[in-house]
This record gives structure tokens, C-alpha cells and sequence, in this order.
């Protein structure tokens, strides 16, 4: 099998796992509702505070619940590869077994389009995402979600910076010879844009019908895969980075989230809204792309590397 075919054959096979894991998650909704239900009922009885708290987010229970869950595991994930690298486990063999496997993947083809998809991720294009949505949340007067908006993104992004700079981890390959982007853990195009996406879901999806929730989910976790899928492909980041920067922006996402809509606020205009960000994506990514595509041909060309 050619290099070109099994590597759209991964891509498939990511696209596919992705769409199944949160299919399945929306299938096990209903269950996983009637369960927090009886938790909200029990908690009610513990206390009559309790019992005021969960009466008033009654709406938002099952989604509080799953917000929750996520952050525990996300958690458990992050701080686990965290405290590996930390104490210096070398139970990263997983590591570079698939920067193995992404090395015999590269081709011309697949690197102009996952270069391509990469540059979609970059920070430039989020910024001036977040920057467009904060504009539409200030026009609209929904300063809460704005504070919560700018807090994902600046937060998100300050922390794993931070993270970067504390654990030094260095990178497969010499991409960044100096500065914060020299440091490989957890993955900034990962975090970053699992926060961006993902807050942004939680901002849309309150205010859009259910049967729109899934196609939303699938867009927002297909779009962040097939970003932290070109960081392994290009050689930037180990399979660790992404998962720890997955992890940690689903954690981050997941307080965020908890805190926000535990109390009503103002519609964002999410049919709009939602228009305005396919609009950005499409225009910043695609002015990105066409300015800097060359240069980062060069920048990710396949090296010699471990």
C-alpha cells in the first residue's frame, strides 16, 4: 500500500473514531441524564442549600454531570503523562513508536495538506478568531459571556505557556530553535485550539435546537483532531504533547463551562454567531494559508530526527 493511500486511510479511520466516540457520547446522554437526575435528587435531600442549587440548575444538570466527568478524566489523562515526564518515566515508548509511524507516512501530498490544515491551528487564526467573537459578544452586551470567552482563551493560552517554560520538554525535531515555542509539552496548537472550538460549542450549542447538537459536536471535535493529527504528522510534537494538550484543554474548557452555565445569560445569537466563525475560519485561515504556505513547506520539511 502506498504511503499517500494509508495515510488517507488514517485520516479516515481518525475521522470516523472521532464521529463514533461522540456519537456514542450523545447516545449515552439519556442514560447518563436520568443517573444525574437521581444524583440531584439525592443531593436535594443532603441539604436544603443543595436542594435550592440543584432546583435552580435543574435545566443544566446533565450537562453540568458531563461537563464533570470530562474534566475528571481529563484530569486523571493530563496530570498522569504530566508526573511520567516529570520523574523522568520512560513509559513513552508510544512516543516515538508513532513518530515512527508518521515519518514513514510523509509524502509531497500529505504534507501540503496537512501543512495546510496545521496553519488552520496557528496562532494568528485563533487570535483573530477570538478577537472577531469578543467583538460580536461586546456588540451584543453579553459581558458575561465575554468574561468567560476571554478567560478561555487568554487563560488557556498563559497556562500552557507556563506549563511549556516549567517542564522544558524539548521537541522531536529543532522546528523552533528559541523562545516558548522550543518547548514541546503540552502541544499549544492542541490546547489551544480544543479550548477555542470547544467553549465556542458550549456558547452555540445552549442556544441551538438538539437536533443541531450533534453535527455541532462532530464539527468543533473533528476540526481540533485533524489539527492535533498534522502536529504528529509534521513531526512537531510527540504523541504525549497532543494527548496532554487535548486533555488539558478539555479540562480547561470543562471548569469554564461548569462555572458559565450554572447561572441564565444573555442569547448570544448562536445562529450568527456560528455563521460569523465558519466566515473567519474560512477567510483568516485561507489569507494564512496563502501567505505563509511556502514557508512553512520549508520550515516542515521531513529532517532527520530520532
Amino acid at each position: 500500500m502506498s504511503p499517500d493511500l494509508r495515510l488517507i486511510l488514517g485520516v479516515a479511520v481518525l475521522a470516523a473514531g472521532v464521529m463514533a466516540l461522540v456519537a456514542g457520547l450523545r447516545a449515552l446522554l439519556p442514560r447518563m441524564a436520568r443517573r444525574s437526575e437521581t444524583l440531584r435528587l439525592w443531593l436535594g435531600r443532603r441539604s436544603p442549600r443543595l436542594a435550592r442549587y440543584t432546583d435552580t440548575v435543574r435545566a443544566e444538570w446533565p450537562f453540568l454531570c458531563v461537563m464533570i466527568v470530562i474534566m475528571l478524566v481529563a484530569a486523571f489523562v493530563f496530570f498522569g503523562i504530566a508526573e511520567d515526564m516529570l520523574e523522568g518515566d520512560p513509559s513513552f515508548a508510544a512516543d516515538k513508536a508513532v513518530y515512527g509511524l508518521m515519518r514513514s507516512l510523509r509524502t509531497p501530498a500529505g504534507d501540503t495538506w496537512l501543512i495546510a490544515v496545521t496553519e488552520l491551528g496557528d496562532s494568528i487564526v485563533v487570535t483573530t478568531m477570538g478577537v472577531v467573537v469578543a467583538a460580536w459578544l461586546a456588540c451584543r452586551r453579553t459581558w458575561r459571556a465575554l468574561l468567560y470567552w476571554s478567560l478561555a482563551i487568554a487563560g488557556g493560552s498563559l497556562l500552557n505557556t507556563a506549563i511549556k517554560v516549567a517542564l522544558h520538554r524539548a521537541r522531536p525535531t529543532d522546528l523552533y530553535h528559541s523562545g516558548w515555542d522550543a518547548f514541546s509539552f503540552p502541544s499549544g496548537h492542541s490546547t489551544t485550539n480544543a479550548v477555542l472550538y470547544g467553549f465556542l460549542a458550549v456558547l452555540i450549542g445552549r442556544e441551538l435546537p438538539k437536533r443541531l447538537h450533534l453535527p455541532l459536536a462532530w464539527a468543533a471535535a473533528l476540526l481540533v483532531a485533524l489539527i492535533a493529527f498534522s502536529r504528529l504528522y509534521l513531526g512537531a510534537h510527540w504523541l504525549s504533547d497532543v494527548a496532554g494538550g487535548l486533555t488539558f484543554g478539555s479540562l480547561w474548557v470543562g471548569i469554564l463551562a461548569v462555572l458559565y452555565v450554572h447561572r441564565p445569560a444573555r442569547a448570544v445569537g448562536a445562529r450568527t454567531l456560528l455563521a460569523i466563525c465558519a466566515a473567519t475560519l474560512i477567510l483568516a485561515g485561507g489569507v494564512h494559508i496563502v501567505l505563509h504556505h511556502a514557508a512553512d513547506m520549508r520550515l516542515y520539511a521531513l529532517k532527520s530526527g530520532p
